[in-house]
């Protein structure tokens, strides 16, 4: 008998043992031990009256003349806590997590309250006539000059850029990216900020009228839903550029302004708000309208750009936009190449999605 003859004639025989032996025990009324992936690897199931639904029957009359009946509440609030517990483990270092997570969830309580505050000072009816409102509360003071100081690169030039956005409203100038090459080192000396120190809020709002003459708002936090649509200054010189430009609300501000130069109306402190920008641009070469069927196709400009990150007068904002993640092309740390924590990111984040959609 050859080798081959032999492995086969005791494969057969083993194989004809073990279903014997399976049909034997099946017989018997004993578990089956075939092998995974036969078809016969049901495993017995004894009754078990030690587990927690059935030692709860008991007590189901009791609960249901205190608390109703049972369709009448959910277990849906205790399991979403629980994922907000999962949720904050996973932003701390596994090193005693309990106290890290209480931080943040107590961080978290805060801007909910703060925010809250801001909605209800929002919500005064004598405010809802004007175009944004922006709270002056002062709970939350940044020193400009310590602000810049940890080498973000979403906050380069940030003051001196500043200094622009407030001295070109101060004079009246339109809007037109704060590109004021024309103002010297003297003119942005001009404008003084009281201490140094500029406000941080957690939303603006903005109200506007809709299609159908009724008043609206949309509410704009850097957090949650931070782009926002501005009419473009580039249409007057180029009637083919896109008419909006869109940015990412990465901060929104007050603070008390002084304007001192020789060019100055007044020397009293004035209050401006601003917001903190980063700019997105429409995708070169990708077209789109009705005829196409496409949506206009945005990115955010490269942090080579000296433009990149500006100020914007909320006063300017014609609402808050949605704009949808391009999931197609991906994420990108290319247009911001940082990788630590970041103005410009939420906390977690190392990189951007590539583009994004303008829903309309």
């Amino acid at each position: 008998m050859t080798a081959t003859t032999a492995s086969t004639t005791t494969a057969t025989t083993a194989s004809t043992t073990t279903a014997t032996t399976a049909s034997t025990s099946r017989s018997e009324g004993q578990p089956s031990t075939a092998p995974p992936g036969s078809g016969t690897n049901r495993k017995s199931k004894h009754f078990n009256l030690f587990i927690v639904k059935l030692h709860f029957l008991g007590d189901y009359v009791r609960h249901i003349r205190l608390f109703g009946t049972t369709d009448s509440y959910s277990t849906q609030l205790g399991e979403l806590a629980h994922r907000l517990v999962k949720r904050l483990y996973g932003l701390t270092n596994k090193k005693d997590a309990i106290k890290q997570i209480s931080k943040k969830y107590t961080r978290q309580r805060v801007f909910r309250q703060a925010e809250k505050q801001e909605e209800k000072e929002a919500d005064q009816p004598e405010r809802l006539s004007e175009h944004h409102v922006i709270s002056h509360s002062r709970n939350s003071p940044l020193n400009v000059l310590a602000f810049v100081q940890d080498g973000d690169p979403a906050k380069k030039d940030f003051f001196p850029k500043l200094q622009e956005h407030l001295l070109g409203r101060i004079l009246g100038r339109d809007f037109d990216g704060d590109t004021h090459e024309s103002f010297t080192h003297e003119d942005r000396n001009s404008i003084r900020l009281r201490n140094n120190t500029i406000f941080r809020h957690m939303t603006a709002r903005i109200n506007y009228t809709t299609y159908d003459i009724r008043r609206d708002y949309d509410t704009v936090n850097p957090r949650t839903h931070p782009f926002i649509m501005v009419s473009s200054p580039e249409v007057e010189s180029n009637p083919n550029a896109h008419p909006f430009w869109y940015g990412a609300v990465i901060g929104v501000f007050h603070a008390d302004v002084q304007h001192t130069g020789s060019k100055s109306r007044s020397f009293g402190w004035k209050p401006m708000d601003f917001l903190w920008v980063r700019w997105l641009g429409v995708v070169p070469g990708h077209s789109f309208g009705q005829k196409q069927a496409k949506l206009p196709k945005l990115g955010f400009i490269p942090e080579t750009d000296d433009y990149a990150f500006g100020f914007l007068d909320p006063s300017l904002v014609i609402r808050g936009c949605h704009l949808l993640p391009a999931f197609v092309d991906g994420r990108t740390s290319e247009l911001l190449e940082t990788r630590a924590p970041t103005e410009a990111r939420l906390n977690g984040q190392i990189d951007d999605w590539a583009n994004y959609y303008v829903g309309m």
